[in-house]
């Protein structure tokens, strides 16, 4: 008698199915868990990318606070001192003082003076200047000049168009390439470290008999202030602003082009400015879900704001030699528990 074939039975079936679904069960919450720890790992390296890039925005500018400032007093004035390097410093916002590029420029706008500010060849309320763009040339006319600003320019190659003596608009001319607007204020700063400040006329260069020049508005600024003391440079200083803002969460940052820069008015230094051409960035948000906070310290490593203090005061504001910044990021990702956070803190060493 030949036996046939013995098949599962119904409940070997439904045992097996248990087990396989508890298997595949198992496999799923394997791969979800998966998935979600590597979102983690992702969303925390993207986190970690957007702090490195605002510190190392915000450190780098913090270093060049002052950058431009002059170390004496008005020349023409009642001997006032330029502001401090930091003229505003509470624990969630920093205002600071330093010639920085432009958004719509490609250089920042020092310039060194010309050791010879001859009247009598510049433009009526000229200065003649020399920078990185025209290097030792100062934009002198005549055929032929004795130099050219295309042949002498220490960032660009050898005649790369024209000098800036035959086209105003040359790379090499030092009010090209966005460098100086017409009607900023401007710091012009002898070798002494003495300062006066002037407006640029709308159109911030003009030709006088012999030589180019930038142009300033009236008064003219004396000739005994360029002798003797040796090369000085023309700057123009921005307001620089970084803030947290704790209803939306955002870092922000504003760069004010507006001056003038009034040394007894530190609250007037301290309006941040609205967008415009003539104004400056107004609010740009940098990063969000985020808190940012400051501390101060003098030379001698002593806190400037002692709790329930939150700003440091007018009186101590030369004082500071080190700002220690603080970020947190944190964000809440959909399915997950806890939240991702981020903690880091940098300190930024300068002086005034």
């Amino acid at each position: 008698m030949v036996r046939r074939p013995r098949g599962f039975t119904l409940v070997e079936m439904m045992v097996a199915s248990v087990v396989a679904i508890i298997l595949l069960s198992g496999a799923v919450g394997l791969l979800i868990a998966g998935a979600r720890l590597h979102r983690r790992h992702v969303e925390q390296g993207r986190m970690k990318q957007s702090a490195a890039l605002l510190l190392d925005q915000l450190t780098s500018e913090v270093r060049q606070a002052g950058l431009g400032r002059p170390s004496w007093t008005r020349d023409d004035g009642a001997n006032e001192r330029f502001p401090p390097a930091i003229f505003m410093a509470t624990t969630t916002q920093i205002g600071f003082i330093a010639d920085l590029p432009r958004p719509d420029s490609n250089f920042n706008g020092m310039s060194t003076l010309a050791d010879d500010q001859n009247p009598a060849e510049l433009p009526l309320n000229g200065l003649a200047v020399l920078n990185e763009l025209n290097g030792t040339c100062d934009v002198p006319l005549g055929l032929p000049p004795s130099c050219t600003t295309d042949g002498s320019s220490l960032l660009f190659p050898p005649n790369p168009g024209k000098g800036c003596n035959l086209d105003d608009n040359a790379v090499t001319c030092p009010w090209a390439l966005g460098r100086y607007r017409g009607g900023e204020y401007v710091l012009v700063v002898n070798g002494l470290g003495k300062w006066v400040e002037r407006t640029l006329q709308a159109t911030p260069y003009g030709t006088g008999l012999l030589r180019k020049g930038l142009v300033y508005t009236a008064p003219v600024i004396p000739a005994t202030f360029f002798v003797g003391s040796g090369r000085g440079y023309v700057t123009t200083m921005d307001r620089v602003f970084y803030q947290f803002d704790n209803v939306n969460k955002k870092v922000l940052r504003d760069q004010c082009w507006n001056g003038p820069f009034p040394s007894t008015n530190l609250g007037l230094l301290g309006t941040p400015c609205a967008k415009g051409a003539t104004t400056g960035t107004g609010w740009e948000p940098l990063i969000g879900h985020a808190t940012l906070s400051f501390q101060y310290y003098d030379a001698s490593n002593i806190a400037l704001i002692t709790s329930p203090a939150t700003t440091v005061a007018a009186v101590d504001l030369p004082r500071i030699r080190r700002v220690e910044i603080k970020l947190n990021l944190s964000q809440n990702l959909p399915s997950t528990a806890l939240p991702l956070t981020y903690d880091t803190l940098v300190s930024v060493s300068f002086r005034q």
